[in-house]
């Protein structure tokens, strides 16, 4: 946490330290003030500027706003893409899915069949049957009207 404030304070304190000492410069100087009762001439303005191509070194401004804008440019760019926790949870359980799936087709094409699987299918077949009379006499019962 204090590394990364350390590292701003690093990059930001010469740029604020720059834009301080302008400040000041431009503070101290003395002011020159028209009396009152004179104009000032009106001002033209000047032709407008070719813009300079970026990276030139008519690009880049100098004193302190020059200093602000190279501190700005030269900042490593962050990285946008962040994996949210949903994400790695629903990639985890679509791994042991696939991983599950695979085990099941390998042991299929083996044709690996415990005794425990053979008695379970046994035993869903029977109860299968039984459910299904029973369902079947529910319906007459119902059907006949009682």
């Amino acid at each position: 946490m204090h590394r990364a404030r350390d590292r701003v304070s690093a990059r930001v304190l010469p740029a604020a330290a720059a834009v301080l000492a302008l400040g000041l410069a431009t503070a101290t100087a003395p002011a020159t003030t028209a009396p009152a009762t004179t104009r000032t001439p009106a001002v033209t303005s000047a032709p407008a500027a070719t813009t300079p191509l970026p990276g030139s070194a008519a690009a880049t401004p100098s004193g302190a706003a020059g200093l602000l804008a190279r501190t700005h440019t030269t900042a490593r760019p962050r990285r946008a893409t962040k994996i949210s926790t949903e994400a790695i949870v629903l990639a985890a359980i679509a791994a042991l899915a696939v991983l599950a799936c695979g085990v099941w087709a390998f042991a299929r094409s083996r044709a690996y069949e415990p005794h425990w699987m053979l008695s379970f299918r046994h035993a869903m077949a029977e109860a299968g049957f039984r459910a299904s009379a029973t369902w079947a006499e529910f319906t007459d019962w119902v059907r006949l009207g009682r």
